[in-house]
């Protein structure tokens, strides 16, 4: 089967169905770009008092990987993500760097020992270990004694980081599938050449080890779904090696 036969607008559903599927069900706003806010900044200088500590590559790592709702850059460089909550009132959206305008401090009893955590605020919420609660009555967020938050989860449907990575991703397959597909109808029986020749050996790969092998003569008509679940897979592991990306390696 030639691989022009691949690359059509037909065998794009795939990746169009991957971005549906990932896209929230609620309008989202543009992210926002700004400096880190004062919250943050009153916390840095807090840290700066203490006494230097031994870097901890673990800590930095599971930083790296973890899940939240601002995408950090570097320094105190962030793009701060839509959340979206749906609550008895209805759908609410906003800029989560509203939550770091308002930082406060939480204290609980864990083992006899006593633990002062700090928290984010905004318009009847809580930002606690990057989850979204409804505040009481008197807009506090109560905890237990182990730590655990008492009050009540709301729906969440935020755009965290790891949700715009793999947003990006998609974006990132449509961009390549479709330029292999136009560089297919052009050349037509022409040798490869740019990225069309640098991804074809990935395609051919994916045909003659993966699909051909374990699929059989019926293999083409999974090409396109094997293709979209390999890239997004590769994709979103080289993503994961940048300092600056967030994301763990699938």
């Amino acid at each position: 089967m030639h691989l022009s036969r691949i690359f059509t607008l037909k065998n794009l559903l795939p990746v169009l169905a991957f971005g549906v599927f990932l896209l929230p069900s609620a309008p989202v706003k543009a992210f926002q770009a700004q400096e880190e806010p004062a919250g943050h900044e009153v916390q840095h200088e807090q840290e700066g008092v203490q006494e230097e500590e031994e870097f901890d590559a673990a800590s930095a790592i599971m930083h790296h990987i973890a899940d939240a709702h601002e995408w950090h850059i570097i320094g105190h460089t962030a793009i701060y993500l839509p959340v979206i909550l749906y609550t008895e009132d209805g759908l609410q959206t906003f800029s989560s760097s509203h939550f770091y305008h308002h930082p406060q401090e939480v204290t609980y009893s864990a083992e006899g020992k006593e633990t002062t955590e700090t928290w984010y605020k905004h318009e009847g919420f809580g930002l606690f270990h990057e989850k979204i609660y409804k505040l009481d009555e008197n807009g506090a967020l109560n905890l237990d004694e182990a730590g655990h938050p008492l009050n009540e989860r709301v729906l969440d449907f935020s755009i965290t980081k790891n949700v715009a990575a793999m947003l990006l991703s998609v974006a990132l397959l449509l961009l390549i599938f479709c330029s292999m597909a136009g560089a297919y109808k052009k050349r037509k029986g022409k040798a490869p050449k740019g990225l069309q020749s640098a991804l074809e050996p990935i395609v051919l790969f994916v045909r003659d080890e993966i699909a051909l092998p374990n699929i059989g003569h019926q293999y083409a008509r999974f090409m396109p779904f094997l293709l979209t679940v390999f890239f997004f897979i590769w994709i979103n592991n080289i993503m994961g090696l940048i300092p600056f990306f967030p994301g763990e390696p699938t």
